[in-house]
């Protein structure tokens, strides 16, 4: 029976004390910053799988968060998250378990059917593609961390391939997150100097 009492009590002191750390975590918008970084990891391929729209998704919750919350706060976790989402891509390439899409389509033709000419910007598109990943792929060999770095601050579709990349040259790990983070965090302090900017155009103080 003293047993018994003894571990209600404690369960009801854990509940209590979960209880008092949640709504202690909501009053300083720990669960707002946690959630705007989960989403930044997606965005940044932190899962290993692709979701359309949470790239563009986590910029825009940067602007608006950085407009309700801590500007300095929002700005530096963001980038931690991209740069820590990036980093999957990293290990997973060093490890040999990334594929490449594209690499593995086994495409079963119906027969009598000739495959179907992409057309003149579709091929174009491919083509520019094409070049800039052999150049950055030169780059990689002779400026990592510029190229990273280059990569990380302007969004693009090579930044996840300048990752693998750099995994694949053997760029160490330290350098490359380094440069990582620094053009990460170019690009979310100016995305909240542009969330300020909207608050100061509409008149609203933060």
């Amino acid at each position: 029976m003293a047993i018994v009492i003894v571990v209600i009590a404690l369960a009801v002191i854990a509940v209590s004390t979960v209880a008092r750390l949640v709504g202690a975590a909501i009053d300083l918008g720990v669960l707002a910053y946690v959630g705007l970084m989960a989403v930044c990891w997606v965005g940044a391929g932190g899962a290993l799988v692709p979701v359309p729209g949470t790239r563009p998704l986590s910029w825009v919750m940067i602007v608006q968060q950085s407009a309700v919350l801590g500007p300095v706060v929002v700005a530096l976790l963001a980038a931690l998250a991209m740069a820590l989402g990036q980093t999957s891509y990293f290990f997973a390439t060093r490890a040999g378990e990334h594929r490449v899409a594209g690499h593995h389509v086994l495409g079963r033709r119906a027969v009598g059917k000739a495959p179907r000419k992409p057309g003149r910007l579709v091929t174009e598109w491919r083509e520019l593609l094409e070049r800039s990943k052999r150049a950055v792929s030169n780059l990689m060999h002779s400026h990592p961390q510029r190229t990273v770095f280059a990569l990380s601050v302007v969004p693009n579709p090579l930044t996840t391939f300048a990752t693998v990349t750099a995994s694949a040259a053997g760029v160490e790990f330290v350098r490359f997150f380094v440069a990582s983070l620094a053009g990460f965090l170019v690009l979310t302090v100016a995305l909240v100097i542009l969330g300020q900017g909207l608050l100061q155009a509409l008149g609203v103080s933060s």
